[in-house]
């Protein structure tokens, strides 16, 4: 066996999307949205515009 078909059976090709989901910053941005959007649909002061500054 070669050395070059050694390197090929180790080393494998990922999608694209398999990279990005494998950084913390997209998991934690993610998680966020998910937050965010559990917020939205359970707490009506947190659509009201007015009640921002209570929120920040």
């Amino acid at each position: 066996m070669s050395a070059a078909a050694l390197v090929e059976d180790r080393v494998r090709r990922r999608s694209p999307l398999v990279v990005l989901l494998g950084r913390p910053e997209i998991g934690a941005l993610i998680g966020a949205c998910v937050i965010f959007a559990l917020f939205m649909l359970v707490a009506p002061p947190f659509r009201n515009v007015a009640n921002v500054g209570t929120i920040l």
